[in-house]
């Protein structure tokens, strides 16, 4: 014979539950406390790939004199700024790297409108003044524009 003292009525502490206890049930004091992370130590930080690390790097500021005047400009800027300073002064590689960073970055091309693009705007355009004119039957004529105001 056992001498466990265990039955279906008790939670292990001699008091009955207030809940059956099973399948996705734990005992009260196996439960979360409210309040309480479930993961305090959180989760670990991701190692930085050498990416990340250079932009965040390029993104630290460092001060520059420029003309007996000190200012405070990201690493990323006066990299740049030194680049061109190079290039400006007849330093062939540095004109050549400035040159490839301007051949990767192309400046954007102005938008040029066509026909299909003016009939898209005059159809859109139609469209609007047709659904003010269903408002303006609607709510009696002045479009809820205040007194005074030309539609």
């Amino acid at each position: 014979m056992s001498t466990d003292n265990h039955d279906d009525d008790s939670d292990g502490w001699g008091k009955p539950p207030k809940y059956k206890v099973g399948y996705r049930k734990p005992p009260k004091q196996h439960q979360f406390k409210k309040g309480v992370s479930g993961n305090p130590r959180g989760r670990k930080p991701r190692t930085k790939n050498a990416s990340t690390l250079l932009q965040i790097e390029l993104d630290k500021f460092v001060v520059v004199r420029d003309g007996g005047t000190e200012r405070k400009i990201t690493k990323r800027e006066a990299l740049i700024t030194s680049l061109v300073n190079d290039a400006i002064t007849n330093k062939p590689r540095a004109r050549t790297e400035l040159l490839k960073l301007l051949d990767v970055s192309p400046p954007p091309e102005p938008f040029v409108a066509n026909d299909d693009d003016d009939a898209a705007l005059d159809e859109f355009l139609e469209r609007m003044r047709s659904r003010r004119r269903a408002n303006d039957d609607d709510e009696g004529g002045d479009g809820g524009l205040p007194d005074g105001e030309p539609a």
